[in-house]
């Protein structure tokens, strides 16, 4: 409109100096003046409309830019390994930048070494990644978040850093310089990444020190349950050497000591086993029930004796049982030991046998502070414990897998206050013998074929 009207005041000025009536100059100059202004409408049109052109372009790439690092922000948030995470940044920020090629280094402090987004190639060849590698450890040694000094020619960095902590660079290759806006979503995409590295590493180190607190746990659990039959080893090996016994009586102390040594290589193998979690292969043998527990009292009793626990049995069922008499006796004992932490002296821990419906059944019950009724699902998970000063949580794993093993079952009966019952159910014999109504143990027999 302004250069409108300086046409217009124009036009009249020189008609004035010809001597041309004004009002006829005026005409002259409004009708030479319109097809100037729709000119210059038509000029002012299109450049305002290539600028909101090129404004909505820029506007809409903004918006892809932003959804892309929402994009790769969701894709980080899930990433669970750090590998992964460097190359949804690498081409993240090769999109972002219009770049030809993109690379991204990092080290957390888990990791001996950097490690990159994909293979080395031009320009980040091995020689120029060494070189990389080198004074990014020279960074994080020194605490300094700063860019590489040496670059390929028309690359570019960006730290990746958090807090202070540098964990890397992302490097850009080919393609313009990046926009101010660029740089800003550059910076946005690196703080993204950096956060990502720090929880990974968090992650690590806390699954470390949990493995080496379970390694330490399981240790003195390991040790705790050594200490008992190599005790007994070394008493009884004390008897050979220094009492003067009889033949009979050295001969069953030495028996005793390959026994407790058998038992510590089955403990052994036990753990292994655990730990490959495959099947095992069960030495079975008829085994009589009176046997069965008189091994379990032998092993148990001096211990509970100590505490002031009493140890019943009474066996309704007399026969005997096709099992792997070491192993089958591991898993009662790792009940026995668990009734043991659970009791207070005047308590009982009471062992019965009965046959029903094609098993035997074999009660193990404490008088204990019970199990609460939320916790008795997970008592067969490995690592769970509940109120016991020491142990790792294996061994009601460990015996539920042996019973299982045996083709038989075990059931859980508890309540607060008043105990718990463990019934470990195994396929019995063809014959099943009765025992006698009376008396707290009776001998197991069968009868002639």
């Amino acid at each position: 409109m302004g250069a409108l009207v300086a046409s217009l005041a124009a036009l009249a000025t020189v008609a004035a100096a010809l001597g041309v009536d004004p009002r006829v100059g005026a005409a002259a100059a409004v009708a030479l003046a319109v097809p100037v202004a729709m000119l210059l409408a038509r000029r002012l049109a299109r450049s305002l409309s290539g600028e909101m052109a090129r404004e909505h372009e820029r506007l809409e790439q903004r918006t892809r830019d932003l959804q892309r690092l929402h994009e790769v922000g969701r894709g980080l948030g899930e990433a669970l390994e750090s590998e992964g995470v460097l190359g949804l940044v690498a081409e993240a920020a090769r999109a972002l930048a219009g770049a030809e090629k993109a690379q991204v280094v990092a080290q957390i402090g888990s990791r001996e070494r950097p490690w990159w987004s994909s293979p080395a190639a031009p320009p980040f060849t091995i020689g120029r990644r060494k070189a990389l590698e080198a004074e990014l450890g020279r960074r994080r040694a020194e605490h300094l978040v700063a860019l590489p000094t040496e670059l390929p020619q028309a690359a570019r960095a960006v730290n990746v850093a958090q807090g202070g902590s540098l964990f890397g660079w992302i490097f850009l290759a080919g393609g313009g310089e990046p926009s101010p806006e660029t740089h800003g979503l550059l910076a946005i995409l690196a703080g993204q990444a950096a956060t990502t590295l720090r929880n990974i590493q968090l992650l690590e180190e806390r699954l470390e020190s949990e493995r080496l607190s379970t390694i330490g746990r399981m240790i003195s659990t390991i040790v705790h349950d050594f200490r008992n039959p190599m005790t007994a080893i070394r008493g009884y090996a004390a008897m050979i050497e220094e009492v003067d016994l009889g033949p009979e009586r050295r001969k069953q102390c030495a028996h005793l000591v390959v026994e407790e040594t058998d038992r510590l290589n089955g403990m052994i193998d036990e753990i292994l086993e655990f730990t490959r979690g495959g099947p095992s292969r069960l030495k079975r043998r008829q085994v009589g029930v009176e046997e069965l527990l008189a091994k379990l009292q032998r092993l148990i009793e001096p211990d509970m004796a100590s505490r002031g626990i009493r140890f019943t049995s009474e066996l309704g069922y007399a026969g005997t049982v096709s099992v792997d008499l070491d192993r089958i006796l591991r898993a009662m004992l790792n009940i026995a030991s668990n009734a043991l932490d659970a009791m207070e002296p005047g308590g009982t821990f009471a062992v019965r046998s009965r046959g029903r419906d094609g098993l035997v059944e074999i009660d193990l019950s404490d008088t204990g502070r019970g199990i609460p009724l939320e916790l008795q699902p997970r008592i067969y998970e490995p690592f769970f414990t509940h109120g016991k000063p020491r142990g790792i949580g294996l061994g009601m794993s460990i015996t539920r897998k042996i019973v299982e093993e045996h083709g038989g079952r075990i059931r859980l009966e508890s309540e607060l206050g008043r105990g718990t019952t463990f019934t470990v159910c195994l396929p019995a014999d063809p014959v099943l013998v009765a025992a006698p109504p009376s008396g707290d143990s009776v001998p197991a027999s069968r009868p002639a074929p």
